[in-house]
């Protein structure tokens, strides 16, 4: 191995941490990006949205709901709150 391919080794391994955050970021904002481009079905009303959707509990138990039906959800959450509370 000549002294330069051991100085870019030894360059590449010094900078593993930080590349392979870079690349952990990378993947995260991918995942967001398909998210965003794929289709659901909103739990509660049926309809169809994109977006990464909202934690339906405790209208639905499973699935995601759209903007829309997220405002009856937290009006719910925050019923259960008060009541829990008194």
């Amino acid at each position: 191995m000549t002294v330069i391919e051991m100085r870019t080794m030894e360059t590449v391994c010094s900078n593993l941490p930080r590349i392979s955050s870079m690349l952990g970021r990378i993947a995260n904002e991918m995942k967001r990006i398909a998210d965003e481009l794929e289709t659901k079905t909103c739990c509660i009303c049926g309809k169809s949205f994109k977006g990464h959707g909202h934690n339906p509990h405790p209208v639905e138990i499973e699935g995601v709901c759209c903007d829309e039906c997220n405002a009856k959800v937290v009006v719910k959450r925050i019923k259960q709150l008060e009541s829990e509370v008194e």
